[in-house]
């Protein structure tokens, strides 16, 4: 469809069409031209176009509006291009020089932002950006979303400005945006989830794991609380916090008992309190996530190896030797194997088990 709009474009400049009537929808005609060069394939040459109505605003007479979308047109171009195999470090190195050259130019106010449909396009487009690998643009485009208060801040200084019925219509599309503030999940929920996951992707987890603290502090009714909280513990452990994923694990485990995560969450809590070396509380919760599941369950694989690990550090070797061995004979394709044999002979030596000790070495 992009090449067929892109002929019938040329078909009407080779009629010549009156001056006056070109020069009316000229910036309509280069924004249209620049979007359909992107879509047949054709980046550099319709980002080139589109760039035009930025640098030639005036001759233009190019409207915030027009420029906005030109930006997020182009945008969808350089995702595009990133998620197709594209050099990602020079398409993020165009794609910021891009804003801050123009960024300026396309300057929405939140509440126009919204009525134009601009607010999910922005949010649509970093998600697209951050899956893209281009997680510093994702950002950007992130921080251009205006939260549901700032929507609200610029109705309200506009009601203040007008009266009459233009006030009282005002008036009640403030209501509405304030039901949406009060409401369990107001759309910057959203946004600060993806924020979270763009931060991950530029390796930044203690980012990630404190937008999600915000989330889970501030909106306490949100329908995504368990994942909000699967996604702290999973940060938490993936720090090496202890601490961070131990209270959110347990959290987890208190307000979604039954919820399908929770078998993720027990194995975030479980590794980071083994590897913190906290036995006494991991011998706990792994005996709390294995009567869950059948012996030779795989579920219950990582919590069948602790339990029985944190026997063995505990110094209690004669149940260390039951579990051990039980984790052997009910695991035997676990990735833990080698370390649960490593455990079993150790405790056979301690027991003075050498004959025994010394078949498992």
């Amino acid at each position: 469809e992009y090449q067929e709009a892109l002929d019938t474009y040329q078909k009407f400049l080779d009629l010549k069409p009156d001056p006056t009537i070109l020069s009316q929808i000229h910036a309509a005609y280069v924004h249209r031209k620049g979007t359909c060069l992107i879509g047949i394939g054709k980046m550099a040459e319709g980002s080139k176009e589109l760039e035009r109505l930025f640098t030639e605003r005036q001759k233009f007479n190019a409207s915030g509006q027009l420029l906005f979308q030109a930006m997020l047109d182009i945008a969808h171009g350089w995702n595009r291009d990133a998620t197709e195999g594209g050099d990602r470090t020079e398409i993020n190195k165009m794609a910021n020089l891009f804003l801050d050259t123009h960024g300026g130019l396309f300057s929405l106010s939140p509440f126009d932002k919204q009525k134009l449909g601009f607010v999910d396009r922005l949010r649509v487009i970093g998600y697209q950006a951050q899956k893209a690998g281009l997680n510093v643009v994702a950002l950007r485009f992130f921080s251009m979303v205006p939260t549901t208060q700032n929507i609200l801040q610029d109705l309200k200084n506009r009601a203040a400005q007008t009266g009459g019925a233009a006030k009282a219509q005002y008036d009640q599309i403030i209501g509405q945006y304030e039901t949406v503030l009060d409401s369990p999940d107001p759309p910057e929920v959203e946004t600060l989830r993806l924020i979270a996951a763009a931060w991950e992707g530029l390796g930044n987890r203690r980012a990630g794991l404190v937008v999600n603290r915000h989330l889970i502090e501030s909106y306490p009714e949100s329908k995504h609380m368990p994942q909000m909280i699967h996604e702290a513990a999973r940060y938490g452990f993936a720090l090496g916090d202890a601490n961070a994923a131990q209270y959110y694990g347990e959290m987890f485990m208190n307000k979604f008992p039954n919820h399908e995560l929770r078998n993720n969450v027990a194995q975030f809590m479980l590794n980071s309190l083994f590897r913190n070396r906290k036995y006494e509380t991991c011998l706990d919760i792994a005996g709390k996530v294995r009567v869950n599941f059948p012996a030779g369950d795989p579920q219950r694989d990582l919590a069948d190896y602790i339990y029985g690990s944190c026997l063995y550090y505990l110094n209690r070797q004669q149940e260390a030797e039951a579990e051990l061995a039980n984790h052997v004979s009910n695991h035997p394709n676990s990735q833990f194997l080698e370390q649960t044999q490593f455990f079993q002979a150790s405790n056979k030596v301690i027991l003075q088990k050498y004959k025994e000790a010394g078949d498992l070495y």
